[in-house]
């Protein structure tokens, strides 16, 4: 690879395949699950976040101040992996949708 293609490379904007989705790491505290394929069933323990479904649930007993709302904290995402969603998040978010790109062409 030339150096101005290396260089031109290096200097792109991370894409994403599935802009909608975030999928975090497996862990044994997450129950087993299986996903019905025609090739074949795929049994996992990978879980995801997916943000064309997401909404705000209000409730007085979740709080800011509360380290662990209603016990309900299992597991924590490592520094690097809630960086890599704060930024999917912000993408996915502040990008123009298609069904708007029509409208604003």
């Amino acid at each position: 690879m030339s150096p101005e293609e290396q260089a031109e490379r290096l200097s792109a904007k991370p894409g994403y395949v599935f802009l909608e989705v975030f999928i975090y790491k497996e862990h044994d505290l997450f129950p087993q699950y299986t996903i019905p394929r025609k090739e074949g069933n795929i049994t996992t323990r990978y879980y995801m976040i997916d943000f064309r479904y997401a909404f705000r649930v209000n409730c007085d007993k979740i709080t800011r101040k509360q380290q662990d709302p209603l016990g309900a904290k299992r597991l924590q995402l490592s520094i690097s992996t809630r960086a890599e969603l704060r930024d999917k998040i912000s993408f996915y978010y502040s990008r123009v949708p298609e069904e708007d790109l029509a409208a604003t062409s």
